[in-house]
């Protein structure tokens, strides 16, 4: 996550956020534990704090184990989570919008013959 994240710079770049924000941006995928660590750039300690809590609260389902992996994805029947979803497709939009009407330099226009 070294880049600009759109949707983080509106939450905030805290650890809740960007494990929201991975469980979003992939909410058609099943994570695992070290999957969303990783993904997110966050620490497991801190990530084994906040996770009851998020699961608690239902934004984030276990859908399956394989072996001794439990397997997470995010709860898209929870309202919180459909309007955080909502929010996040509107921070692109945004941002799609916004390099529409950026103007991109370019070298003078070229003749093409065909």
């Amino acid at each position: 996550m070294n880049e600009k994240n759109a949707f983080l710079d509106v939450l905030g770049y805290n650890p809740q956020a960007k494990i929201l924000d991975v469980l979003i941006t992939g909410r058609r995928l099943e994570y695992s534990a070290t999957g969303i660590i990783r993904a997110a750039e966050i620490g497991r300690a801190t990530f084994y704090k906040i996770f009851p809590h998020v699961l608690k609260q239902s934004l984030i389902l276990s859908t399956k184990k394989i072996g001794n992996i439990q397997l997470y994805t995010i709860n898209q029947k929870n309202p919180t989570v459909q309007q955080l979803i909502k929010l996040h497709c509107q921070i692109i939009k945004g941002i799609i919008e916004q390099h529409k009407f950026t103007e991109i330099e370019t070298p003078e226009a070229e003749i093409v013959i065909a």
